[in-house]
């Protein structure tokens, strides 16, 4: 991040500084988010699978042949 600071009529700079920003913590929202995302495809593609168990289980037994 660069930060100039200037006069109030913007004719002369007073001072440039540039700035290096670093962050290594995990926001919390985000790790909610993420595992909240995580827990909704989880249970979606178990359903999925269970269905389509049942359904192919449904159709082995009503056709013997």
């Amino acid at each position: 991040m660069q930060v100039t600071l200037t006069t109030a009529d913007d004719q002369f700079t007073i001072a440039t500084t540039t700035m290096t920003v670093r962050s290594t913590v995990f926001s919390s929202i985000g790790v909610v988010l993420t595992v909240g995302a995580l827990l909704f495809l989880a249970i979606w593609w178990g359903n999925h699978i269970w269905r389509s168990r049942r359904k192919r289980r449904a159709a082995l037994t009503a056709d013997p042949a």
